[in-house]
């Protein structure tokens, strides 16, 4: 059970969702210890809900007073950049991406400002795994283009599903 965990990492507040995501980095700063990351991705940085992740370094997990750590307490967090951005809904340890000998991470935040979610749920009439294939698939394009997940990756990854379903394009 929780109450018997030996270490506690607390949110700033009941709906920030930290700890949504979680994901080892190895040893971000070299000092023997593993790090890793929390998302907050209903966290509020400069406007509400941009989210953010806070990196949690091993050698303030050793020193914590009681077993508790406040996620507010942190020395490094990586902040999203708008409203409702929801930075660190995914977080992936990355290996060493750059070369510098040290780990790397990828924060993901779910979703550009052009995506009309009601929009999207009455013109496309799918169900359960064939809704987290085309999420998966639009996530991959957003990546490949370096952007956001935006209302035309997700309408091609939609109609993909669409055809792997055997069914007609909405509109056609």
């Amino acid at each position: 059970s929780l109450g018997e965990a030996e270490y506690i990492l607390e949110g700033e507040t009941g709906n920030d969702h930290a700890g949504q995501s979680v994901s080892p980095l190895g040893d971000l700063d070299g000092d023997g210890l593993a790090d890793f990351a929390v998302g907050v991705p209903g966290g509020d940085g400069d406007t509400y809900r941009t989210g953010f992740v806070q990196i949690v370094l091993g050698a303030t997990i050793t020193s914590a007073s009681e077993g508790k750590v406040e996620l507010a307490d942190m020395d490094f967090a990586l902040l999203g950049e708008n409203e409702n951005d929801d930075a660190g809904y995914a977080i992936a340890g990355a290996g060493d991406v750059d070369g510098d000998g040290l780990g790397d991470i990828l924060v993901g935040a779910p979703l550009s400002d052009d995506v009309d979610l009601d929009e999207l749920a009455v013109r496309y009439k799918i169900a359960g795994g064939s809704i987290r294939k085309a999420s998966l698939y639009a996530a991959f394009l957003a990546a490949e283009d370096n952007a956001p997940i935006s209302a035309e990756l997700i309408s091609i990854a939609l109609e993909r599903e669409y055809k792997k379903l055997g069914r007609l394009r909405p509109g056609n």
